[in-house]
């Protein structure tokens, strides 16, 4: 039987899985009722170390990213390899998940698990366009935020 360490999945594999399906299909009462009944949901990670705000990252689904937000889902998630979130939107190309992301208050001065920021760890997969969009966006995230 695998055991549950720390917040990731073992027994509670199932809640973890039933919360994503339910979010994934809209049902966002049963959603609600299944975090009502277990906050830790928000903080459980799958096999790769994602939790369901990053599983639907990297889905590119906005709708459930919102939802996950407004219950007060981590932005700054990291995967179990230190991989932000938010480096994995800009990887994928998601330009308006990752302008979402920056908006709404994403950490763009993270690292990774090998010390590398957004704009080095795009540069290392040779993503340069990526890297213009995300440095316009952090410029732009700059001006609205406060100093």
């Amino acid at each position: 039987m695998t055991m549950l360490r720390g917040n990731r999945m073992g027994p509670l594999d199932a809640e973890w899985r039933a919360f994503r399906d339910a979010v994934q299909a809209r049902q966002f009462d049963v959603a609600s009722e299944q975090l009502a009944s277990d906050s830790r949901l928000l903080d459980l990670r799958n096999g790769l170390g994602e939790t369901v705000l990053h599983f639907f990252a990297v889905e590119d689904d906005l709708d459930a990213m919102t939802w996950l937000s407004e219950r007060n889902a981590s932005l700054d998630t990291k995967n179990d390899f230190g991989t932000p979130v938010l480096f994995e939107v800009a990887l994928l190309g998601y330009r308006t998940l990752f302008a979402w992301f920056v908006l709404h208050g994403a950490d763009f001065a993270a690292l990774d698990g090998e010390g590398r920021g957004i704009i080095d760890y795009l540069s290392d997969y040779g993503e340069e366009a990526m890297v213009d969009f995300a440095s316009e966006q952090m410029v732009k995230a700059r001006g609205r935020r406060p100093h």
